[in-house]
């Protein structure tokens, strides 16, 4: 059996998928990645290795013999992690607003290292959830007042070492898409494209007229582009 299994981002939930899921056409596991409210299990730092054996885990617990991973901004990093660990289990890669840049580099690498700023500090090796105004401004601009009221309290902290863990590239076998949002504020067009070209030139690209809270404000529209997806694999993928 085929399934989703689908990969939140930087400070987000399983819950991020909680009005994408109903409308998918083939079962769906949506994961709560290692690490929530920047809990670290005692021992090595939580990796996108990590995260990745635990989307395995739940694909095996969901029975799926292979999935369509998707990822959300962050999730990029994991799905990407997912298909290095398992590449016969990952039909296809969904990158959806994600983050995909070139081998090794890191989060804090694309927003502060590459512009020549130092990325910021933390007393603890967590990275907090911002105000709601900065929510807005850094993540969600497209998120409306009531729909921010209702993320933005359910959003948690995140382990620093999400932060500082390098990119795994896939596969090149792997089949993937790219959704690029034309009002993205964290992941803009120009960044988008340059993170296509990284996966390769196979990489289908989808193009919206969206912003980088699409899972939230236009739930049906998500799904139905992976719905697409979905029936964009071989058959005897399905």
């Amino acid at each position: 059996m085929i399934g989703f299994v689908l990969v939140h981002g930087g400070h987000g939930g399983a819950w991020n998928w909680d009005a994408i899921v109903p409308s998918l056409d083939a079962p769906a596991v949506a994961v709560d990645l290692p690490g929530r409210s920047g809990l670290q299990p005692a021992g090595a730092p939580i990796t996108y290795r990590t995260c990745a054996e635990a989307v395995l885990d739940a694909a095996d617990a969901a029975g799926f013999a292979q999935v369509v991973a998707v990822g959300h901004s962050m999730g990029g990093f994991t799905i990407s992690a997912l298909a290095d660990l398992a590449p016969t289990r990952v039909a296809h890669l969904v990158y959806l607003a994600a983050l995909a840049p070139p081998a090794g580099t890191t989060v804090f690498d694309i927003y502060y290292n590459s512009h020549g700023a130092d990325p910021p500090r933390f007393v603890e090796p967590i990275v907090p959830v911002r105000s709601a105004s900065e929510v807005r401004d850094r993540l969600f601009d497209d998120l409306d007042d009531t729909l921010l009221a209702e993320v933005h309290p359910r959003m948690v902290d995140e382990p620093l070492s999400f932060f500082e863990d390098p990119f795994v590239s896939p596969p090149a076998s792997t089949p993937r898409t790219y959704v690029r949002c034309a009002r993205d504020v964290p992941v803009p067009p120009a960044m988008a494209t340059t993170f296509i070209e990284n996966l390769g030139p196979n990489t289908r690209v989808v193009d919206v007229d969206l912003g980088h809270g699409l899972i939230f404000t236009h739930p049906a529209v998500v799904a139905a582009l992976l719905n697409d997806a979905l029936v964009a694999l071989p058959t005897n993928s399905r």
